[in-house]
């Protein structure tokens, strides 16, 4: 009983280090960020997004006209340079998550003819 007691204590303590981590990465990345704007230190360089379906479903198709419609997920990447840090900082936190309306996001459309 005493044993399952001090795991849960350090597990609690562990669970209070990472999260003060994650809270103190956000905190630093997050201090000046704006959401707005392309998140790019030298506004000449492109931004990269590459996208990969995750999951497509075929809503209808015309044989007559050759055409069809459909809906589908999608998951975008990019190098946001404002959000980096040095894990060593914050006792080797390499990743976090974070909402997404905290982040700038591209306005990406996909058109198909």
């Amino acid at each position: 009983m005493l044993q399952r007691m001090f795991s849960a204590l350090i597990f609690l303590c562990i669970m209070h280090i990472s999260l003060s981590n994650e809270q103190e990465i956000v905190k630093t990345i997050f201090k000046d960020y704006e959401q707005r704007i392309r998140p790019v230190i030298n506004t000449s360089t492109a931004t990269v997004i590459s996208i990969f379906p995750v999951y497509l479903n075929v809503l209808e198709m015309n044989t007559a006209e050759e055409t069809v419609k459909f809906s589908m997920d999608y998951k975008q990447t990019w190098k946001d340079d404002y959000l980096q840090w040095n894990p060593s900082d914050f006792n080797g936190v390499q990743y976090i998550r974070v909402p997404e309306e905290m982040l700038w996001t591209p306005d990406t459309y996909l058109e198909g003819r």
